[in-house]
């Protein structure tokens, strides 16, 4: 292949430096962080460079790669990315540049101060949240847009201390209080988990004084203990609401009145679940939930309606998760498991964790990285999150993301070298995983340790790690086997550079006395001196020439009508 290749690099400061590259290699890899590495070798520029050459300062160095191909166009790739290191050679009269894409940002990134910071807490329901709000919103950035993502919810036991929540076998506990109304229990049409609830109908033109309560004989409580008091509320109308705490001591007298959560808008129609953080004082024994109209008037024929009332000293801790309704008749998933403790819809009621994923997982702790912090919740759901070089982050499936575009290779037309690679005792291949997680429990100060595996069947080969983290749960054993499936077989390549070549991208490489091999791209190495780029590659498989992959890159597998065969099908191309 003839072509003819340029490069250029500006260091991004005022109007921009141009600095003449000498030498130098870009790197991509999807094993490492960071994503995109650099080394540029420029002359020993003036004084007022050198000293802008920086690597403590916040520089950024643009290089652009570019070339024209004979015969078939050109292409051209652009990498921003920030200065690592600046090293003088005397000798030579160099300077050589390290750089690397915005990774390096987080890693820098450690938490300072004293306070651990819980704000991953309220995003659990979506990684992609909590990248974005705890991770990466620091560095003034954020995740493309993307279908990828996980909860990922921490875990722990929890009671919920209120004897008949959701008003399953009939209403006792409740009442109305106040304005004139009708209540009745409806056992159709109440909100996920909680088909049965309370409705009080007004039956005139009423104050502001209209209330709903659950009994404190249906909720005994502990001295001085913290809770959190969530419920469903939904009304006729558009509304305003508060809730009240009222505690009693043990002889049912009254000690402490609140404090009223602040008040809150109900659209008409519409369940809406609430909570609030409370707590007891000494000598308590029981208490009473209240719901009652801030400011609003009630007309006749409004109705209001409550369930799912839940009182844990638990949940404190769960961010998002306080919201989350449970008693003893819900439905067990793949995370928790849930009891009455003894009469149904009569008294309290256990969720208890199948998974020992603490809240200690989600808390970032004073000189802790960003990157030392999120990288094993992201790793646990089996994603991946890098930067890219024009300072994109993604978060991709970490066993099945494929990159745009693909490459095909032959000695007959464009490699230069290859190497065919079969090796099982090196770091990168292994059939099998053993995460070993260990960590210091914050409430009891002892050690814990948990254990991730998880092996192909038939398994013959294991990795270990020793992660000093909190247990995530399992994932990241199963997640570091699929990625090292086919790396056993690489091929190394060398070939004249194309810049749109990329990791995840599919390869197709066709050599000698040897079937022809798909797979894909692991790393690309640009070198800066010879023109050449150096690719590595996974998942290598046997690849029949007439299959798809080499057919028309315009027809898909839906192409193929119902009831004909893959091999049967005319794929184009060939």
């Amino acid at each position: 292949m003839i072509s003819t290749h340029e490069y250029a690099a500006t260091l991004l400061e005022g109007a921009g430096y141009d600095l003449p590259i000498k030498g130098g290699a870009v790197n991509f890899d999807e094993s490492r962080a960071p994503h995109v590495e650099a080394t540029l070798t420029i002359p020993v520029p003036d004084e007022t460079l050198s000293e802008l050459l920086d690597a403590r300062e916040a520089r950024r160095v643009e290089v652009e790669l570019s070339a024209d191909y004979l015969g078939a166009g050109a292409k051209s790739r652009t990498a921003n990315l920030g200065l690592r290191a600046r090293r003088r050679t005397l000798e030579t009269g160099e300077l050589e540049l390290v750089l690397a894409s915005d990774e390096a940002l987080l890693i820098d990134d450690v938490l300072g101060g004293d306070t651990v910071n819980t704000d991953a807490l309220a995003y659990q329901s979506s990684l992609r949240a909590i990248l974005d709000n705890v991770i990466l919103d620091r560095i003034g950035a954020s995740l493309q847009p993307g279908a990828d993502d996980a909860p990922f919810y921490v875990l722990t036991d929890a009671v919920n201390l209120v004897k008949n929540p959701r008003l399953g076998a009939a209403s006792t506990y409740w009442s109305h209080a106040g304005a004139a109304a009708t209540a009745t229990r409806q056992t159709v049409g109440g909100p996920a988990g909680c088909p049965t609830f309370w409705r009080s109908t007004m039956t005139g033109s009423n104050p502001p004084a209209f209330i709903i309560s659950y009994d404190r004989t249906g909720l005994a409580v502990s001295p001085t203990t913290d809770y959190i008091v969530s419920i469903y509320v939904r009304c006729s109308v558009a509304c305003t609401l508060s809730m009240d705490w009222l505690v009693y001591n043990s002889g049912g007298a009254l000690i402490q009145d609140g404090p009223d959560r602040a008040p809150f808008a109900v659209p008409a129609n519409t369940w809406v679940r609430v909570a609030h953080a409370v707590s007891t004082p000494a000598l308590a024994a029981s208490a009473s939930v209240r719901l009652f109209t801030s400011g609003t008037t009630l007309g006749s024929g409004v109705t209001l309606d409550a369930t799912g009332l839940v009182v844990s000293a638990d949940d404190h801790v769960l961010g998002s998760d306080l919201n989350t309704y449970y008693d003893g008749g819900s439905t067990d998933t793949g995370d928790y498991a849930y009891a009455w403790t003894g009469t149904a819809h009569d008294s309290t009621s256990t969720r208890t964790a199948l998974i020992d994923r603490s809240p200690e997982l989600l808390h970032w702790k004073p000189g802790v990285s960003a990157w030392e912090f999120i990288q094993p919740v992201f790793q646990a759901a089996g994603m991946r999150l890098f930067c890219d070089e024009q300072r994109r982050w993604f978060l991709v499936d970490g066993s099945t993301f494929i990159a745009a575009g693909s490459q095909q290779f032959s000695d007959e037309t464009n490699l230069i070298e290859a190497n065919d690679v079969i090796e099982r005792d090196n770091d990168e291949w292994y059939d099998a995983a053993s995460v070993t997680y260990r960590w210091i429990d914050g409430d009891t100060g002892t050690v814990q340790e948990r254990i991730d595996y998880f092996a192909e069947p038939g398994a013959t080969r294991t990795k270990t790690w020793l992660i000093e983290r909190p247990y995530p749960g399992p994932g990241f054993a199963e997640y570091a086997v699929k990625r090292a499936a086919g790396k056993g077989r690489t091929l190394d390549l060398t070939a004249v550079s194309l810049y749109d070549a990329t990791p995840s991208q599919p390869v197709t490489v066709t050599l000698p006395d040897t079937p022809i091999q798909s797979g894909v791209i692991r790393s690309v190495t640009f070198d800066l001196t010879d023109d050449r780029m150096r690719l590595t590659t996974r998942g290598l498989t046997d690849t029949p020439p007439d299959a798809y992959i080499f057919g028309n890159p315009a027809k898909r597998y839906l192409d193929v009508p119902v009831g004909m065969t893959y091999n049967t099908f005319d794929w184009g191309g060939f």
